[in-house]
């Protein structure tokens, strides 16, 4: 995959539109070579899906297909609806990943074992809403437009009055924060946007802890990490928060199209015959659904 360099990425930046900058297919990434056992596994790497809300569809099908899934539910007008991991959620399964030191048989796990979620980008049900005209945006941790989007929608982004949206605000032209550029460990661990999007200091800490080492040591990179956002957009625009994989330094983008493409990290079907406390049966889930375009 070509890496994409923060000067590239600043040009497609300034668009704002259907034009901005659609991250490359990615292949699938095995947990284990051919003619291995593969470990039991917390997570699964969905298939990728050439939009963002077909994406949303297969999650919600295969989990809904397992009787006792342990994915997160939402309550949505009254339903029951698996979502989209949030933003946070997709940083703490790689921390939990590459933390994971062994196989279930007790033998140690090579280092690629315990990065195969770090090999693909993986988006999420965090909603980035933008003011028209304005350096503005709001960060939507389980963003309701998102997890209900219609499977055939294929927009770019969602025309959502931003004003009618809640979540943390913040704005990418605020003094001493950079944004469309790679940072430093400490930037990052200090960063508004990171710091709102992940929502707990210590595991933002942790991930860096993880994520830098790596790219000194595979890239020869001491920056990385970078919160790129879309500035001063023609109208209100409403996309998905996603984290990019580690080659392209793990950075958090939220300026691609939904109509380019969809990656999702499921949690693993449980191998209980009973729903996991919280959980609910297959027959009460349903997939809440609306026109989004």
């Amino acid at each position: 995959m070509k890496h994409i360099p923060p000067e590239k990425l600043r040009q497609l930046m300034s668009r704002g539109d259907e034009q901005s900058a659609d991250v490359p297919p990615q292949p699938d990434i095995p947990a284990s070579a051919p003619g291995e056992s593969s470990p039991a596994k917390a997570y699964e790497l969905m298939a990728s899906t050439p939009t963002y809300a077909l994406g949303v569809a297969a999650l919600q099908e295969a989990c809904s297909a397992d009787v006792s899934s342990p994915h997160p539910l939402i309550e949505i007008a009254g339903s029951s609806v698996y979502r989209p991991l949030a933003f946070r959620e997709n940083i703490e399964a790689r921390v939990k990943e590459y933390n994971t030191l062994t196989n279930p048989d007790g033998s140690s796990k090579t280092e690629e074992q315990r990065l195969p979620v770090f090999n693909k980008w993986l988006d999420s049900c965090m909603g980035i809403a933008y003011q028209r005209k304005t350096t503005k945006f709001k960060l939507i941790p389980h963003c309701e437009q998102l997890i209900t989007i219609a499977d055939d929608f294929n927009e770019a982004f969602i025309a959502a009055p931003y004003d009618a949206l809640h979540g943390v605000e913040l704005d990418s032209r605020a003094r001493s924060v950079k944004y469309n550029d790679w940072l430093t460990q400490n930037q990052v661990v200090n960063h508004p946007a990171w710091k709102a999007a992940v929502d707990d200091d210590a595991l933002l800490r942790e991930y860096a802890g993880i994520i830098f080492p790596l790219l000194h040591l595979k890239y020869q990179r001491d920056t990385g990490m970078g919160f790129f956002v879309i500035q001063n957009p023609a109208e209100d625009q409403l996309r998905a928060l996603f984290v990019i994989n580690l080659y392209n330094s793990s950075n958090a983008y939220g300026f691609n199209n939904l109509s380019s493409g969809g990656s999702f990290l499921r949690v693993a079907p449980s191998s209980s015959s009973s729903p996991p406390e919280g959980r609910a049966p297959k027959s009460g889930v349903t997939r809440a659904r609306h026109a989004t375009k």
